[in-house]
């Protein structure tokens, strides 16, 4: 067997295991933690479908820490609730606007909050799993044409990428810069779509950066200078 098919076999096993650990009296947070988990994996749907019933938004809205054994993780109690939100929303047919509006208000507001990525961390258990999200929600949003509220989710993934400290991903910056840029123009805010093109300029000159990423920021420049004019320079 492969290391990825023991991991399947083993994961749905290890999941049901610790929710049956995580009482929800004791461990709230945690076992909520796990319930998110287990409704992002591949997991068969008779064990999807035992776990949704925690997952409902009443059970969320109610959830409580205080007495347990989980109040040394207060920090992490919003994102966690919004994220089980938003998991659950975006399995529907058909998810709604204002759910994920309201997830990513809460997002916005816990980024407000932190100064540096390690704060960020103290909030938020696994940024790189958050911002997966947040993309997800910018796509829906295009899809929809709802392009107002797409502009906050670009914005939110660009304001927690330039939390980083390393050059793990360096395109990261880049990209999502650029794809805020595209965004801008296709609304008709040339202006700030060039204050955004030229803040992936300044990051694309990092080392580690791909010739990818450059490519999708010329072609994006190139689209912009010839929207407003400046044939020039295109």
């Amino acid at each position: 067997h492969t290391d990825s098919e023991v991991a399947s076999f083993l994961l749905p096993k290890l999941l049901r295991e610790l929710v049956s650990i995580y009482d929800r009296r004791e461990y709230p947070v945690r076992r909520l933690r796990v319930l998110i988990r287990m409704l992002s994996e591949e997991l068969d749907q008779k064990l999807r479908d035992e776990m949704k019933d925690d997952l409902r938004y009443s059970q969320i809205a109610e959830l409580s820490i205080e007495s347990t054994k989980d109040e040394g993780l207060r920090g992490y109690l919003a994102h966690f609730k919004t994220l089980a939100m938003t998991v659950m929303e975006l399995q529907q047919d058909e998810p709604k606007i204002d759910v994920l509006t309201q997830s990513l208000e809460t997002w916005i507001s816990i980024r407000g909050q932190c100064k540096d990525m390690s704060a960020l961390e103290r909030q938020v258990d696994y940024v790189p799993g958050l911002l997966s999200y947040l993309h997800s929600i910018a796509d829906y949003f295009q899809m929809k044409g709802f392009n107002r509220n797409r502009i906050s989710a670009l914005r939110l993934i660009t304001e927690i990428n330039e939390l980083s400290i390393d050059d793990s991903c360096p395109d990261d910056l880049v990209l999502s810069f650029t794809t805020l840029g595209s965004q801008w123009l296709q609304m008709g805010y040339s202006t700030k779509a060039g204050l955004s093109f030229d803040r992936a300029k300044n990051y694309n000159y990092r080392n580690g950066v791909t010739s990818y990423a450059s490519l999708q920021l010329h072609l994006s420049c190139s689209e912009y200078l010839l929207s407003i004019g400046s044939l020039d320079k295109w």
